[in-house]
């Protein structure tokens, strides 16, 4: 009879499983997915891509060789705090504070950058 109730049990427990819903993977990127079906399609994709990556690479090289200046870039930068006018609002001085800290990282990492 215990045999009996287990194997019932057991039975019972793997239908149950069953109810739940799968969870269906996230679909991939369409850029990715675009870009695969272009290259199987498309013969001369492939090689306009490693030339636009080439000329890219190129701008960047030439760029780092002006980055050696003292020249300061200034980058306007627009925050966006959401919040629902509670503790989760934070003041300008906060955000000030903000953009202080993580400009001095970014000076920092232009002086080792350039040794």
């Amino acid at each position: 009879m215990k045999k009996l109730i287990l194997l019932v049990l057991l039975l019972f427990s793997g239908l149950s499983r069953a109810q739940v819903p799968q969870i269906a993977p996230l679909p991939g990127c369409s850029s990715d997915e675009h870009r695969h079906s272009k290259l199987s399609r498309d013969p001369d994709y492939r090689n306009r891509m490693r030339e636009m990556n080439d000329y890219i690479y190129q701008k960047i090289q030439q760029s780092s060789v002006n980055r050696q200046s003292n020249t300061v870039l200034t980058i306007p930068v627009v925050v966006h705090i959401i919040h629902n006018n509670g503790p989760e609002n934070i003041s300008n001085a906060q955000v000030n504070t903000a953009m202080a800290v993580s400009q001095s990282g970014l000076f920092k990492h232009r002086t080792l950058s350039n040794r």
